[in-house]
């Protein structure tokens, strides 16, 4: 199973991408702030990017507020703001601005068509902590989840930009999608689908209510093939919440607070939002540190973009198949993962990819061999993830 992401918003600044919005665009944080901008206005801009992928929505607001209204980086960061507070009357607002002004990836058109009706705000109730079995046979956490139609698969996916769900699903419940779309990214894979929008009433996980909660709405034929209709985004369809994935146990684990880890080995770190997805500062054996998307969908150890360690020489060829398009990718000598204080061995297939291409902004995807057998856990109060290993 590959992550399904949106392709990244670039803001429309006059001069070009600076250095500074390069560094951005290759997952360095700190870089983009110590490099030359195109001037005041991109600067403001950057500064404000990395505020919301701190989670400091405060500082980003204030920042958007000293920029050009008119212009559309100042749309921009209206929209990923609503986004981030999931309020479904700043993203109509926002959407609507944005798409006005240009929007290359068409997302923000759909949403503001998807929000232009009264909308309730997503909801998640938990009545008591609850703990799901997850497959054993499956690569990646995939679990039993209820949208109404009776136990359907959903795979735990914390490299998905957001919750998604198969058209089959959408029809047999019945869901309006707005009839604007627009392409989707499958990370790693290179390849391309058409997504809709829509509000997906009800779905249930053990003890687990979730409301209103937005979705994507795309063909996942080989998904739907194997009896699994929808991908959960945890951080964000779970909101509130501390969601672990034992892999060792083949266990889900919803519940309220922080636990502490139990393992004999783990680090603590917090997540932060590239865009719309998920992502941790790490650095692969030799490379820089920068931001890498942390993908519990990823069968394989890491996939890194082909601007990071350029000199690593390639091995064999492989063909990846994603929603949408086939693509290739070379496999990579295994190298030691840094995050934290954690220094992960990996197993399974390391790649390099066209990941990067678009500007998407991470510099790769750490996947599920590098913690096989091992807990992560998402506090989606605090953003912090935490990685533990038995050994």
């Amino acid at each position: 199973m590959l992550p399904i992401l949106l392709a990244p918003l670039l803001a429309a600044l006059p001069l070009g991408p600076s250095p500074a919005a390069l560094a951005l665009t290759h997952g360095d944080l700190e870089g983009a702030l110590s490099l030359p901008s195109n001037g005041p206005q991109e600067e403001i801009y950057l500064r404000a990017r990395v505020a919301l992928a701190h989670w400091d929505l405060a500082l980003a607001r204030t920042l958007a507020t000293k920029l050009d209204a008119e212009d559309r980086p100042a749309a921009e960061l209206a929209w990923m703001i609503a986004h981030a507070e999931r309020n479904p009357a700043g993203l109509s607002r926002a959407a609507v601005r944005l798409c006005a002004l240009g929007d290359p990836t068409g997302r923000a058109c759909a949403d503001a068509k998807l929000y232009r009706k009264r909308i309730a705000v997503p909801s998640v109730d938990l009545a008591a902590s609850t703990t799901l079995p997850t497959s054993a046979k499956a690569p990646f956490p995939l679990t039993l989840a209820n949208a109404g139609t009776g136990p359907t698969g959903f795979v735990i996916d914390s490299g998905a930009s957001d919750t998604v769900i198969s058209s089959r699903l959408a029809n047999k419940l019945h869901l309006r999608l707005t009839k604007a779309g627009f392409p989707v990214r499958v990370a790693g894979a290179g390849g391309r689908a058409s997504a809709h929008l829509a509000i997906l009433p009800v779905l249930t996980l053990g003890a687990a209510t979730l409301r209103n909660t937005p979705v994507l709405v795309m063909d996942l034929d080989d998904l739907d093939r194997a009896g699994i209709e929808g991908i959960l985004a945890p951080q964000q369809a779970l909101a509130g919440l501390t969601v672990a994935i034992d892999l060792g146990a083949h266990q889900l684990r919803i519940e309220r607070g922080s636990p502490k880890p139990s393992h004999a080995r783990s680090a603590t770190v917090p997540y932060r939002m590239a865009g719309l997805d998920l992502a941790v500062e790490a650095r692969v054996e030799g490379g820089r540190a920068a931001l890498f998307g942390l993908d519990t969908g990823m069968a394989g150890a890491y996939a890194i973009a082909a601007d990071y360690l350029p000199s690593e020489p390639t091995g064999a060829t492989l063909a990846l198949h994603g929603a949408g398009a086939n693509s290739l990718a070379s496999t990579l000598a295994p190298r030691t993962v840094q995050l934290g204080s954690l220094t992960l061995t990996p197993t399974g297939t390391c790649v390099r990819s066209s990941l990067s291409q678009g500007g998407m902004p991470l510099a790769g995807l750490l996947g599920n061999g590098l913690w096989a057998n091992g807990v992560i856990t998402f506090d989606t109060v605090a953003h912090n993830v935490t990685v533990e290993l038995d050994n």
